[in-house]
């Protein structure tokens, strides 16, 4: 397991770094100020988008909204984001 730690500053951009390694099969706790703000665990292949956009979602809330502004594009928006995640556009 790897542990993270982040500047506020930073937060949101490491976030979106440590997804394409957690859809890797990584493991991650994230600290914040030195507090551990969320727990990422490897988001199975075997999940339908929905459920793989709902964990995604529980992150972000346990970050403190640290998405709240993130549209969901770069990096998320790649190809192979694609192909791991699915359409996050889709209603």
């Amino acid at each position: 397991m790897n542990t993270i730690t982040v500047s506020a500053t930073k937060f949101r951009n490491e976030l979106f770094s440590i997804l394409d390694q957690v859809a890797l099969g990584m493991f991650y706790k994230i600290k914040k100020d030195g507090v551990v703000v969320a727990e990422v665990k490897p988001i199975s292949d075997k999940l339908s988008w929905e459920e793989r956009k709902k964990e995604l979602l529980r992150v972000s809330k346990e970050t403190k909204g640290a998405w709240k502004n993130v549209k969901w594009e770069s990096p998320l928006r790649t190809k192979w984001a694609m192909s791991r995640f699915g359409n996050w556009d889709k209603k």
